[in-house]
């Protein structure tokens, strides 16, 4: 499989249209291409007048003299295609309910750990102390506004510390086998 990084378009591409487009940028007929796929979407809104999305897609080309030159172009490179899958447990079926997983925080981690483990065959536990968004949010309202502070609910007690008040700048494994399971949960 190749993998096409570095496409920029319109914020609003639609699969089809993006294969067009690599295809025009590829210099190769658009049924050239086949498994076509996105592999990655970000977002570039630096230049506020200008937001582009930025694309990874993946493909196969059957032509080996199509591949061949394809493979020479900088932003194109082989990837494997791997599929993580979730490993079942190897606890027991018969949990206590003293030998579950807890999990601290109904975060989007913590939502997202717990799902994982469900789906593994445990039965976790999630603990959630916090306000909801909406509480939270209006307490945050408070302080910014009133400078009345709530100690249990506030700017730094955001929906799990890096929820809803984060500023997006949490670490990731982009290339790591686990993130395609992490984006496309939920998608079914």
């Amino acid at each position: 499989m190749l993998r096409l990084s570095n496409l920029k378009t319109n914020i609003h591409t639609n699969t089809e249209a993006l294969l067009q487009l690599t295809a025009k940028k590829l210099r190769v007929p658009p049924n050239e291409l086949t498994h076509f796929k996105i592999a990655k979407k970000s977002i570039d809104s630096r230049d506020r007048n200008n937001i582009r999305a930025v694309y990874s897609v993946d493909f196969t080309i059957a032509q080996t003299r199509l591949r061949a030159r394809i493979l020479r172009d900088r932003n194109v490179s082989e990837v494997t295609d791997r599929e993580y899958c979730i490993p079942a447990s190897r606890a027991s079926t018969a949990v206590s309910a003293s030998a579950r997983p807890v999990i601290v925080g109904a975060g989007p981690a913590g939502l997202f750990a717990a799902n994982v483990l469900a789906m593994a065959g445990l039965a976790p536990v999630v603990l959630e102390r916090g306000q909801t968004v909406a509480q939270r949010s209006q307490d945050v309202e408070d302080f910014l506004g009133q400078r009345i502070l709530h100690n249990e609910s506030n700017v730094k007690s955001g929906v799990g510390r890096a929820g809803n008040f984060s500023d997006g700048k949490l670490p990731t494994d982009i290339r790591g086998e686990r993130i395609g399971v992490v984006l496309h949960t939920g998608e079914e």
